[in-house]
């Protein structure tokens, strides 16, 4: 019976995963900030964050582990950290390793073990199958010797079996002589068996299962009954057509799996069994399957711990609401208005993990908050619900106008140090803490935790004047300093503020040294028309210049990016205050005023007035050269201006207009050049335009 137990938990994988292939992931470069997703690694690791900025998975690794430090809870996480990235795969070298112990000459070709049909393919031998005959095949050498002919038979049928792994032809073991002894003649049965279950002759192999499984004496007697449903269940997701026949099929599978589990005789296979017809009520049976799986997630853990995980967020995405405790916890920050369950939970409970959904859904004017704040703070630091305590209440705080108590349980979260917090929980901590902030200094020590988003709040609420800040420019990292530098620098160029460009140069010289000579030029002319000449040209020959702040840019500002944030386009920034009252003063805020918001405003509407670049920027040089046509700069202007429309930038609007437009200026700089400084070196350095 233990042999049989060790072949079941080895092969109990080929159970479920019978059309799974492996999720590819997108390849290419990072370009800005990742998207917001779950970290469940992170979470199983004990890195929960803030429960009610996670994903559903976070929460319930939480939900489990406020339970308390029990060694079951612990095991779940165990178990499910253990499996929660392993996808069904074929590994055949188990078997070929041990195949190589028996002096039988392999057959010719690869072992293949995948099947492709019409409209899907699906792994036909999974790793546990050659698992499985690597180990009884070590049982048979123990038995009859390594160069026994009842060894060798016994390879050539497993051989035999696993030639219908790729599908491609049926392939039958050799009978057993008929002197063979009982345990021969009792595995080629099972070998026929299950060459018949590869090669998808499913209705034939469970004729032979249940033969084996009347055999009493036969080592395979529980097993064949349980490689029956399996049977039932391949027929019905590989094989049948029609609706009707699936679910009859499943019917019959499910029927099996009660049989088996009313046998004590076979309880090694019960949990296995078990495992089966959750697969089968998944299909169906969903709603009801939900509500069970969401208790199973609870019980005591066991090797099926990691399929009832999965399957259970597979039907939350399609299943209406679940009254176990687990699925009621979720709902609670999945849903609107849960404050009143989280709440009633909690006094019927006095779990800390219903404490954290009360304190995360509440508003700030319940009657019970102060008791539950008072609770909270109880709670030890060293409890997986601590940071989502902390967060809850410094969100309150702040929602109250609570400015001293709202810092006083942010900031510590962003200054700890140790393991990162997880994006999910870091990102929108950074905005609270913002919010909080009494200086833009303060604030600034924490944006490059989440740059994307500082950017965006610099592109759209703060102006340009606080760009040549000091204080602001030294609280910043030095990528987001660089960025906030370039973008002030650019901005105070084509908005002419002479005054705050002149103040961001020798900001800009040390974040940007490649362009230090350019910059001189622009240094050296006292004309605001001849100063914004050799701006432009500086600008030209630097693609990674752009009036709003591009944290994520790696190359040089001279150099094109394959991300494409070369240049910009119009109407970038969004007023971060768009759904504030003007009357109500910093609004979210207390370092920027009024008056500034308003600045920050018009400075967002001339830009978006200017339009984008390179157009804007070759037309100003057109311009100017009609102008002052012996201005030393202006034939290098108009090289720079064909080479600039050489390179792709970020897509504005419609591809095809922009690359129109931009070609035809590309033209008109180039027939400029050609005709009136066709001497000059720039004139010979540009023989076409693009």
């Amino acid at each position: 019976m233990k042999s049989l137990f060790r072949r079941a938990m080895l092969a109990v994988v080929l159970a479920v995963p019978l059309l799974f292939a492996t999720p590819s992931q997108a390849c290419g470069p990072e370009c800005g900030e990742e998207p917001l997703r779950e970290d469940v690694e992170a979470c199983l690791a004990g890195n929960l964050g803030d429960l009610a900025r996670q994903g559903p998975m976070c929460r319930a690794v939480g939900f489990l582990l406020m339970r308390g430090p029990s060694a079951a809870d612990r095991e779940h996480i165990t178990l499910l950290a253990g499996t929660l990235n392993v996808y069904p795969g074929s590994n055949t070298s188990p078997w070929t390793e041990a195949r190589q112990k028996v002096p039988v000459p392999p057959p010719e070709g690869t072992l293949g073990t995948e099947v492709e049909l019409a409209d899907t393919w699906f792994f036909n031998c999974l790793t546990g199958a050659f698992e499985m005959a690597a180990m009884t095949l070590e049982e048979r050498i123990a038995k009859f010797g390594a160069n026994s002919p009842e060894v060798a038979g016994w390879v050539r049928a497993q051989d035999a079996v696993f030639q219908n792994c790729s599908g491609e032809t049926r392939v039958l073991p050799e009978p057993a002589p008929a002197e063979a002894p009982p345990l021969v003649r009792a595995d080629r049965a099972y070998q026929t068996a299950a060459a018949l279950f590869y090669a998808r002759e499913y209705e034939e192999a469970v004729r032979h299962l249940d033969a084996i499984a009347q055999d009493k004496g036969s080592p395979w007697s529980g097993w064949a009954r349980l490689v029956a449903v399996r049977a039932l269940i391949r027929q019905s997701t590989v094989k049948a057509q029609a609706e009707a026949e699936k679910r009859a099929l499943l019917e019959k599978a499910r029927e099996r799996c009660v049989a088996i589990v009313k046998e004590p005789a076979l309880k090694d296979l019960h949990r296995q069994t078990r495992q089966l017809t959750w697969f089968i009520d998944y299909r169906l049976r969903p709603d009801k399957q939900l509500n069970v799986l969401g208790r199973v997630l609870l019980e005591k853990p066991d090797v099926n711990f990691s399929y009832a995980w999965r399957d259970y967020f597979l039907l939350r995405r399609t299943q209406g609401p679940s009254d176990d405790e687990l699925s009621v916890f979720l709902d609670t920050f999945d849903k609107p208005d849960t404050y009143p369950q989280a709440l009633e939970r909690w006094k019927k409970t006095g779990a800390v993990s219903w404490l954290v959904a009360a304190l995360s859904r509440a508003q700030g004017n319940e009657p019970e908050l102060a008791e539950l704040v008072a609770r909270s703070q109880t709670v030890p630091k060293s409890s997986p619900a601590s940071l989502s305590l902390s967060a809850a209440r410094g969100r309150l705080a702040l929602k109250m106008g609570r400015v001293d108590e709202a810092r006083k349980e942010l900031l510590p979260l962003l200054e700890a140090g140790g393991t990162p917090l997880p994006p999910m929980t870091l990102r929108p901590l950074v905005g609270e803490v913002r919010e909080a902030a009494l200086t833009i200094e303060e604030w600034a020590k924490y944006a490059h935790l989440s740059p994307e988003r500082a950017g965006a709040f610099l592109d759209g609420g703060v102006p340009l004047s606080r760009f040549k800040d000091t204080k602001l420019l030294g609280a910043l990292s030095a990528e987001l300093r660089k960025a906030v530098v370039v973008s002030g620098w650019t901005r105070a160029v084509l908005l002419e503020r002479w005054e705050e460009e002149k103040a961001l140069e020798p900001h800009l010289e040390k974040v940007a040294p490649e362009l230090a000579a350019d910059l001189a030029r622009v240094k050296a002319r006292t004309q605001p028309e001849e100063r914004k000449m050799a701006a432009v040209l500086l600008l030209l020959k630097a693609p990674g210049m752009s009036p709003y702040v591009r944290p994520y840019r790696a190359q040089a500002a001279r150099d094109y990016d394959i991300c494409g944030p070369n240049g910009w386009c119009g109407k970038e920034a969004a007023d971060v205050y768009q759904d504030c009252d003007a009357s109500k003063g910093p609004c979210g805020t207390r370092y920027i005023s009024v008056a500034e918001r308003q600045e920050a405003r018009q400075e967002r509407e001339a830009l978006k007035t200017l339009g984008k670049s390179p157009d804007l920027l070759i037309r100003f040089t057109l311009d100017y050269a009609k102008r002052h046509p012996t201005d030393a700069l202006v034939p290098e202007a108009l090289h720079e201006s064909v080479r600039q429309t050489r390179f792709s930038r970020t897509t504005c609007e419609d591809a095809e207009v922009e690359s129109r437009a931009t070609s035809e200026l590309s033209k008109q700089a180039f027939q400029l050049l050609q005709r009136k400084y066709a001497k000059t070196e720039w004139a010979k350095k540009t023989p076409y335009h693009f």
